[in-house]
């Protein structure tokens, strides 16, 4: 009656092959996550933030240009297209 012509040994075999493999996947998934838990977020936290202030700068610029801005992601209080300077470079001004 059955419409399959497969043994029960066929899908136990299958079975298992599928549970290993996500078994397999699982482990290797947790030990990834472990390892970036352990690592923490203190390791890129300058590059982060050099990050977010040549981002802040695009948005408050909205061309791009990243003028005014160091390598290191330190601001200089030189002009550029921005209307708005830096809260510690108005106090230069």
């Amino acid at each position: 009656m059955s419409a399959s012509h497969l043994s029960v040994a066929d899908l136990s075999i299958t079975l298992a092959g599928f549970m290993l493999f996500y078994a397999i996947l699982f482990i290797v998934e947790m030990g990834r996550m472990l390892k970036y838990i352990r690592k923490g977020p203190f390791l890129d936290v300058v590059e982060t933030a050099a990050w977010d202030v040549r981002q802040k700068h695009r948005l408050r610029t909205q061309d791009g240009n990243t003028s005014g801005i160091s390598a290191n992601g330190a601001r200089s209080c030189q002009p550029d297209l921005s209307p708005v300077l830096p809260l510690d470079c108005r106090t230069q001004a």
